[in-house]
């Protein structure tokens, strides 16, 4: 366990405040890209190393209020929306590609950070991290990789079947224009039901919160292109070889990594956990018992405590 000391994530009761950020960018075919990025800061101490925090599908850079605010006794974070959600704007190529948003990472990184950043990812926000962390080491001092989104064929006993359907041609949107009619509280809980273990954990301020970012999104033209192709793309890594496969991005990682899987996660199961922190050289593994998809949301306490012990395990080697 970390000695470092943790703050109650509890003390934040809203979300950091955000700015909307121009970036650029180059495409896959070397097209210059501008758009604006949402950005939420969390200050540290004076002088504190930066975190950089990227969210999964159909999440925001709110997700990682609480982990933020946990760690803020020893680090500063910042939270980025990816192109086309929470506030941020739409992928002005409609490229909402794994590649593609690691290229926006990396631009909001080296605006943000004046030395390598804590970088930290969950789900399909993983898959990018990996990215990040492969094509620019340079940037990251260690990774935090929060039940990535890594390619596998094992299902869970209690997975949802409607993920796979969101992402077929016709009927994903279809679907999705559907889910949209539902009032916007029901699909925040319908979210919480199917990303978190113990739904209890989930306090008012926190739902209500969520149920205001799903109503506000409702309203963006662009909400069911970017999920749609964010999830093709998740759905692509699986079903090809090349060198961009995460797995083979992941055995070429140079940098402390720790692993955090719950062990009721119905999205992205358990089993890969062990598999990826063996696939990485220096990793730690962390699995929590009775936890979902999501441990920064869940159980942020001990995802920070993990993320902090890996920061002291990083500033070591550094010194060494």
């Amino acid at each position: 366990m970390s000695a470092l000391p943790i703050v109650d994530p509890a003390t934040r009761t809203v979300p950091w405040p955000g700015e909307l950020v121009p970036l650029q960018s180059v495409g896959a075919r070397g097209a210059h890209r501008e758009m604006r990025l949402m950005l939420r800061r969390t200050p540290g101490p004076a002088g504190a190393p930066l975190a950089f925090h990227v969210h999964g599908l159909g999440g925001s850079s709110t997700n990682w209020t609480d982990l933020s605010t946990a760690i803020s006794g020893q680090l500063a974070s910042v939270a980025v929306d990816l192109p086309g959600f929470g506030m941020s704007d739409p992928a002005p190529d409609k490229d909402y590609s794994i590649a593609s948003n690691a290229r926006w990472v990396i631009a909001a990184i080296e605006r943000e950070a004046s030395e390598p950043v804590h970088l930290t990812g969950n789900s399909m926000g993983g898959l990018i991290a990996i990215a990040v962390a492969a094509s620019r080491p340079d940037l990251v001092a260690s990774l935090t990789l929060i039940s990535p989104a890594v390619p596998g064929f094992d299902t869970t006993a209690d997975s949802d079947p409607r993920m796979a359907l969101l992402a077929l041609p016709y009927l994903g949107p279809r679907l999705q224009r559907r889910f949209g009619r539902i009032e916007a509280l029901k699909r925040a809980q319908m979210t919480i039901d199917l990303c978190f273990a113990d739904q209890s954990r989930v306090t008012p301020e926190r739902l209500a919160q969520a149920a205001d970012e799903v109503q506000a999104r409702s309203g963006f033209p662009w909400t069911i292109t970017a999920f749609t192709r964010s999830l093709r793309s998740i759905v692509g890594v699986h079903l090809h070889r090349r060198p961009s496969n995460p797995w083979r991005l992941a055995a070429s990682l140079p940098m402390p990594t720790a692993v955090i899987w719950g062990d009721r996660d119905r999205l992205v199961p358990v089993g890969r956990a062990a598999r990826l922190a063996g696939v990485i050289g220096n990793s730690q593994l962390r699995i929590f018992e009775n936890v979902g998809h999501t441990a920064m949301l869940e159980v942020p306490e001990l995802t920070a405590d993990a993320m902090l012990e890996l920061v002291t395990a990083a500033r070591e080697a550094a010194v060494a």
